[in-house]
């Protein structure tokens, strides 16, 4: 997986799957500074969704039938790796190599708190509430940090498109998804609410609630036959 997605995708990992969402496109921003990433997701109300990466023309991810793919550009021509595939075939060194980048980030191992500070802030044009998230990471450090929190429906239908499509790359890439993050959806979603910025390193920038074209998530390619590289290693 590519370091941009790969960090995108740990960042969604964070929280747990919800499902039914109506269809539509968000541009997001991750990361900070000279680290920031900025992609597209769109998502079709029936399951599948893509995420674009700026500057990465040709190369994006693509979750649909409860599958992830990674589609890359070789010579002009498209080729789709079935990711679960691929984890499946490594074996416990893939696993591993997954986890290893987990360990620094500040991924919610165990919810304390989600409160309303009662601060209001504008995100993508939404008008939002801030919230104070007290969480403990897998390291056993407690932290604290913003969310900013909405029931617009486009922040909800893109937050529950975000969780479905964590819930597919956990399950399809055999990464074990934190417990806190159930009880932090669990929350998010008693309140009726969508995501619309995540402390400084998760934030939308825009919303087009256009339905993309069914095109948009088809397969260019049928996925490629690769060798089982857990045997070549002798794993």
């Amino acid at each position: 997986m590519k370091p941009a997605y790969r960090g995108i995708a740990y960042g969604l990992l964070a929280l747990a799957p919800a499902v039914g969402w109506a269809g539509g496109k968000a541009s997001i921003e991750s990361g900070s500074g000279s680290n920031t990433v900025r992609s597209s997701i769109e998502y079709d109300g029936q399951g599948a969704v893509r995420m674009d990466v700026s500057g990465q023309a040709g190369n994006y991810m693509l979750v649909r039938d409860g599958k992830v793919y990674s589609v890359v550009s070789q010579n002009g021509q498209p080729m789709v790796l079935d990711m679960g595939g691929m984890m499946k075939m490594m074996g416990g060194i893939a696993q591993q190599q997954m986890q290893q980048p987990m360990a620094g980030t500040r991924n919610v191992a165990d919810m304390v708190s989600l409160r309303a500070t009662g601060a209001s802030e504008t995100v993508a044009g939404i008008d939002g509430r801030v919230y104070e998230l007290t969480y403990v990471d897998d390291a056993g450090t407690q932290r604290t940090e913003t969310m900013v929190l909405s029931t617009d429906p486009r922040a909800r239908e893109l937050t529950q498109a975000m969780f479905a499509m964590s819930q597919s790359m956990a399950q399809s890439m055999q990464i074990e998804v934190p417990s806190g993050g159930a009880e932090l959806e669990s929350e998010i979603a008693a309140g009726k609410h969508g995501i619309l910025r995540y402390g400084g390193d998760f934030r939308i920038v825009s919303f087009d609630t256009g339905s993309p074209a069914a095109s948009r998530f088809a397969l260019p390619a049928e996925p490629a036959q690769l060798p089982d590289f857990g045997k070549m290693l002798g794993r």
